[in-house]
């Protein structure tokens, strides 16, 4: 992953994780009560959301801005957490430790000064 002007690029790994995978598992794989709150959107946005990026995938990576950054940083610790480390792999394709240092990797991109000044004149 990289940081680049209020936006974080993401590998290849990364991307079909957060894309695909996570918005499948919360929408199809489990019950999440009270989504909005737990994901901070709703479902059809969730879905809208990961549509519009796996649309707008250049090659094999894509460019998340701060909002987009925050809500799948959260839909990934749902699903993080209500997978454990055992079902993760087998119902995502991805180590457990590969979820929590995307997890990681994203925490750190919305706490950096150059994604809270972006978010801030966006006024997101």
């Amino acid at each position: 992953m990289t940081s680049l002007n209020g936006h974080i690029k993401l590998d290849e790994s990364a991307s079909e994780l957060l894309v695909q995978q996570v918005p499948n598992e919360l929408i199809n794989g489990f019950e999440v009560e009270h989504f909005d709150l737990a994901v901070s959107v709703s479902e059809p946005e969730l879905t809208a959301l990961a549509s519009e990026l796996r649309d707008s995938r250049e090659g094999a990576s894509i460019e998340l801005n701060f909002r987009q950054a925050r809500v799948l940083r959260q839909a990934l610790a749902v699903v993080l957490a209500e997978l454990g480390p055992s079902e993760f792999q087998t119902r995502t394709g991805h180590a457990f430790e590969e979820g929590w240092t995307v997890h990681r990797q994203l925490d750190d991109f919305l706490a950096s000064d150059t994604a809270t000044a972006v978010n801030d004149s966006e006024g997101v």
